[in-house]
This record gives structure tokens, sequence and C-alpha cells, in this order.
């Protein structure tokens, strides 16, 4: 393998890993499997690197290009563990939050929507992959409508309004239960992890 060929390699792996946030909801189980092996990646990326060094016992190999690729590498290595979020936190750049609940289910799968102070907001559905809905939302005495869904891969239930109850009347943590339309009586329940409406 070449040394340009390494370059590409780690170029590849840093830039997909750094813009995760951007793009892992858009290719379903695709990101889901780059999330659950990057571990792997990794190790397979540091394995490239140590048969790098081992060449270096060769006198006609300790050649500047060849050396620059280990400490390239070793540079993504080290921050892709170090920084799994990636260097920048994308997450700064979104509204204030309002309010923030999630759901969980079996299979590690799990469903979180936040309503941000701009009446938009975003629900993020994670099973085997990664799908993302946003909109609009506005508050109506002790209700959230909710409108204007832009469509996320492999989603397929919606909501219209939600309300906010206690979890029940020994506890003083609230649940966000969200409704699919006016004959669903029963509702989806959430447990809220962030409220400051009230």
């Amino acid at each position: 393998m070449t040394t340009k060929s390494i370059y590409i390699i780690f170029f590849l792996f840093f830039t997909l890993d750094q813009t995760q946030y951007y793009w892992e909801h858009n290719v379903g189980i695709i990101g889901f499997m780059f999330s659950m092996y990057k571990l792997y990646i990794l190790i397979l990326l540091a394995s490239l690197i140590v048969y790098q060094i081992v060449k270096l016992g060769k006198p006609e190999n300790r050649i500047k290009s060849r050396i620059l690729s280990i400490l390239c590498g070793a540079v993504v290595i080290y921050l892709s563990y170090t920084k799994p979020q990636g260097l920048i936190n994308f997450q700064q750049f979104e509204p204030n939050i309002v309010l923030e609940a999630k759901k969980r289910a079996g299979g590690n799968c799990n469903t979180t929507i936040k309503l941000f102070e701009d009446n938009s907001f975003k629900e993020i559905d994670r099973c085997f992959g990664s799908s993302i809905k946003r909109g609009k939302w506005k508050f109506e005495r002790d209700t959230f409508i909710i409108s204007e869904y832009v469509n996320g891969k492999s989603i397929n239930e919606y909501y219209y309004k939600a309300i906010i109850k206690k979890s029940s009347k020994y506890s003083q943590s609230q649940s966000l239960i969200r409704f699919n339309n006016k004959s669903d009586t029963i509702g989806t329940r959430m447990k809220i992890l962030i409220n400051r409406i009230n």
C-alpha cells in the first residue's frame, strides 16, 4: 500500500467521523454500522500504522512521506478516540432547548424529541439506523401543537399534539404524552429530561 493511499484512507475516515452529526440521520443503517464498528475501524487503522512503523526498520523505507503518514494517522486515531463527538460540538449551534423528552424501547432503540425556543423541533429515532424529522410547534394552554413535519428517512409515525403530565401522582417527574390523532386517547409516553416551559 502506497503512502498516498494511506493518506486518502485516513482523510476519508477523519472527514466521515468529524461530519457524522450531519449525515448519519440520512443514510439509515449505514450510519448505525459506522458508529457500531468505529472501534474496529480504529483498530484496523492502528494496525496499519504499526505496519508502517515496522517497515521503517529498513533504511530504504525511511522516507519522509511514510513518516508523515504515520504521524498523520496517529493524530487521526488520537482525535477520533478522545473526541468521539468530533472536534466541533455542532449541537452548540442549535437554538436553546426548552423541552427534551426521550422514550426507550427494546434492542437499544430510542426516540428523542427536542423543542427549541424558536418554535422548531427535532425528533431523532435510533434503531439499527438513525432517522430525523423536523417541524414547528406552538403551545396552546397546556397542549403542544405539532406541525410542518419535514419527513425523515424510515419514519412512519407522526404526532399532532402532546401534553405534559406527572409520571404518577406520587412522583415529581414529568412525562410528555403524544397523540397521533383525535381518536387516540392513550397516547405515547416519553420521559421529560429538560423542561424550561413550566
